[in-house]
């Protein structure tokens, strides 16, 4: 099947978890808010300006990943960059607008391609998006061993890594099966 090249939208987010490949984390920083409190002195809301501020604010670790508990000094010790995401799907089914918006999130900041990766002996494929710098740098022959890999996951069981992520020719590929 051909790939269709789509431009995305730049989300935030695009680094995940090495272990399980979660994308929120728990950072070591704390901060103080002013806030508003009742004539009893119970919590009302905060201050909107200092909740503009924190979301602005540089966060520092240890930081754990909120799925598995992965903890690392730095983000970029618990991290990887995500350069394809993709889920397997029958051939006669596609993806839902909700697992099209979570992989986008997932994929973070950057420009992405549609891409689909047919089984050689299954009648499903993986679809979702490749990291657009990514794809341009492989070659024909590298393209086809990249959908060899992808292949000889959804062809096999066995295959299957139970957290979903593999690593191919520099790439961190996220598969939801």
């Amino acid at each position: 099947m051909e790939k269709e090249k789509t431009t995305m939208t730049k989300i935030k987010a695009g680094k995940i978890c090495r272990v399980c490949g979660g994308t929120e984390f728990a950072s070591g920083s704390t901060a103080q808010f002013e806030c508003v409190v009742d004539g009893d002195g119970k919590f009302v809301r905060f201050l909107e300006t200092n909740l503009e501020d924190a979301k602005k604010a540089t966060y520092t670790g240890p930081f754990t990943c909120l799925q598995c508990g992965m903890r690392g000094t730095r983000l970029e010790d618990i991290t990887a960059d995500l350069t394809m995401r993709l889920y397997e799907k029958p051939f006669d089914e596609g993806l839902t607008a909700d697992e099209i918006m979570s992989m986008i999130q997932e994929m973070g900041s950057r420009d992405v391609l549609l891409a689909e990766f047919p089984a050689k002996t299954h009648e499903c494929s993986a679809m979702g998006f490749i990291d657009m710098e990514y794809e341009a740098t492989l070659n024909d022959e590298e393209k086809e061993a990249l959908g060899d890999y992808i292949a000889w996951i959804l062809d096999d069981m066995n295959n299957e890594n139970a957290n979903g992520l593999y690593a191919f020719g520099g790439a961190t590929i996220k598969l939801t099966r």
